[in-house]
């Protein structure tokens, strides 16, 4: 899997030194073309000056959120426990929870009803706080706040069910689960730069 990644990473960045290069023949060759150079003056300020910005930010950090919810949902047991409990819904398995696992997943539970309570109050009332300037959901401060607030919510349900539990034990434990879905995270970001890099560079050659 890494060799692959490597190996797409290394085709990317040849796809961009080569997009380069087509976009400084074909603006010389055909001046008349609404296109622009990265290699003219305006291409190589914007490839430097806009290169942080290119890179989403905003879907950046939704993304280290849900790895790290995923990561200490994992690994703190609560996600093999949600299984084990759906298993038992849908099919009328007869499994056995431990006493721990039962009050951890009733404390989960409470708190599920009190982050939907809270998120309603703050989104669904009228003239709720998180609603638009004309009181839509769409655009909205709910709209960009849905996945930092599920991601939250994952992650202190995690942390409650793992104390509960004992499969988190210290807070140097906590912050190892916490940063376990960022170390897999973590060998697709220089995929994801280039990607991002190079939809961009399309985007400024054809505008």
């Amino acid at each position: 899997m890494k060799n692959k990644l490597g190996i797409i990473t290394v085709v990317l960045f040849l796809v961009q030194l080569l997009i380069i290069f087509f976009s400084w023949i074909i603006t010389a060759a055909m001046p008349e073309l609404s296109m622009h150079s990265l290699l003219s003056s305006e291409g190589i300020r914007w490839f430097f000056g806009s290169f942080a910005r290119n890179q989403y930010a905003n879907v950046l950090i939704w993304n280290i959120l849900i790895a790290m919810a995923l990561g200490i949902l994992y690994k703190s047991g609560l996600y093999a426990a949600l299984k084990q409990l759906l298993r038992v819904v849908f099919t009328r398995e007869i499994l056995h929870f431990h006493y721990q696992q039962k009050v951890g997943l009733i404390v989960v539970m409470a708190e599920m009803i009190a982050f939907f309570i809270i998120m309603a109050s703050l989104s669904l009332i009228p003239h709720a706080i998180l609603l638009s300037v004309i009181g839509e959901l769409f655009p909205s401060s709910f709209a960009l706040s849905i996945i930092p607030s599920i991601s939250f919510f994952i992650i202190i349900a995690s942390i409650s069910y793992g104390y509960i539990t004992q499969s988190i034990r210290s807070f140097e434990i906590m912050y190892e689960f916490l940063v376990s879905g960022i170390k897999v995270l973590a060998y697709f970001f220089p995929l994801c730069f280039m990607v991002n890099q190079l939809i961009a560079s399309i985007i400024f050659i054809f505008k």
